[in-house]
């Protein structure tokens, strides 16, 4: 039976955010159940604000002068909700859609059921369906900086997508196509999934939440490590991670000893100690995450430890490489040259530093100069100017520097 609102939303079941950890590790589903749930992190809850926003401002505009927003969240929510209409319109453009024949829905929580059976649920962001053909787009907001999968990879948008094809009449059993695309500042990202990509994703999803459905006691299913560890509310509590810091020394040696020991190992052993790393590796970092979230509830009690973000830097905002080359070709930069300058695929948010560099080598000017010169900025702002923004990195744990030395009339004197 499906829960009520007032008993929770999910009411306990997996939720499409959660549900490539749910694939990845079916263990972590029944600890989150019952571990001792650390409070979210600042960033996380200006996410749902921002989100809530976006919403408010879809649905009743007006509705957001009654309460006190914060600036930037407001500016963020704006920026968002307008980026999606224009993604959607474009979408429709490509595809030589109707916008007008599409329902549009925003924040509306969908269940997946399978043999009867409530197995996960989600809420779109925004979501379209064609009123009468087996088409449909969701949009997935992301108000922060952190980079994820691309779309046709990201098994969030995937659930999602699942979600409409089994809720939308039209849309079952029928050869779909449903567009798919992240909504953020950095990066623009969607693809297009068919029948047989759902028809595979159910098949993983259906038999992860089938396993975790007839092993509801924790401890009861495997754990695995990996990227999906980092935002498990088990993390603190999960045995595979304890138990990787104390088997990489009983198997191995002392960290020490293995630093020492690693250019006289052979292949297979290498292996194993990296495979053991990782689990290391992933228990390090959630000890990081739990420090983070001491410091930023008492930060004056760190002493040798800030909390705080790194320089910002330049990123491409939107990866249109014709556009982008055809602006720099004037200086003879050719397009080869721009997709060099990028990292991975064109539709990868690239640093501009190479491309900076490249420019100042077509000037004429010094390449590892920093951006400084006028004709170079002139030249960028023109090449670039629609396409690069300033990304600020996220915050993260600083060890403080020791405080400068100062000189007083002569003489070295500690500050």
């Amino acid at each position: 039976m499906k829960p009520t609102e007032e008993e929770d939303e999910r009411g306990g079941f997996i939720s499409g955010s959660k549900l490539s950890r749910a694939i990845n590790c079916q263990g972590a589903h029944a600890l989150e159940l019952v571990a001792n749930t650390p409070p979210p992190k600042w960033f996380t809850e200006a996410g749902t604000r921002i989100a809530d926003l976006i919403d408010k401002l879809a649905t009743d505009p007006d509705s957001v002068n009654d309460i006190d927003v914060d600036e930037e969240e407001m500016e963020t929510a704006l920026f968002l909700l307008n980026k999606k209409a224009t993604k959607f319109s474009e979408i429709c453009e490509e595809q030589g859609y109707n916008p007008d024949d599409f329902t549009v829905f925003h924040e509306e929580r969908f269940w997946y059921t399978h043999e009867a059976t409530p197995y996960y649920s989600g809420k779109l962001d925004t979501g379209a369906y064609h009123k009468t053909k087996p088409i449909a787009v969701v949009i997935d907001d992301k108000s922060g900086w952190m980079e994820l999968p691309p779309p046709w990879m990201n098994d969030q948008l995937k659930s999602y997508a699942l979600l409409l094809y089994q809720n939308v009449p039209h849309l079952t059993n029928k050869e779909v196509k449903i567009h798919v695309a992240t909504n953020s500042r950095f990066w623009d990202q969607e693809a297009t999934l068919d029948f047989d990509d759902l028809r595979e994703f159910h098949a993983i999803a259906v038999n992860a939440i089938k396993a975790i459905n007839l092993n509801p006691k924790p401890y009861g299913l495997p754990l695995r490590a990996g990227e999906w560890c980092r935002y498990c509310d088990a993390r603190m509590e999960c045995p595979l991670l304890r138990q990787g810091l104390v088997s990489i020394e009983g198997n191995y040696g002392p960290p020490v000893e293995i630093y020492e020991k690693i250019r006289q190992m052979d292949v297979p052993e290498i292996e194993a100690v990296l495979i053991a790393s990782e689990t290391v590796n992933f228990a390090v970092k959630a000890i990081y995450d739990e420090a983070e979230r001491r410091i930023q509830k008492s930060p004056d009690e760190f002493k040798q430890f800030e909390y705080r973000s790194g320089p910002s830097r330049r990123v491409l905002v939107d990866s249109t490489l014709p556009e982008v080359a055809s602006n720099l070709a004037d200086i003879g930069v050719t397009g080869e040259e721009v997709l060099s300058c990028l990292r991975g695929d064109a539709l990868t948010i690239g640093k501009t530093s190479k491309l900076e560099k490249l420019i100042y080598a077509k000037l004429n000017l010094d390449p590892d100069a920093k951006i400084t010169h006028k004709d170079a900025d002139e030249v960028m702002v023109k090449a670039l100017g629609g396409f690069v923004g300033e990304k600020t990195p996220a915050p993260k744990l600083w060890k403080k520097k020791p405080p400068k030395k100062q000189v007083a009339k002569g003489k070295e004197v500690k500050a």
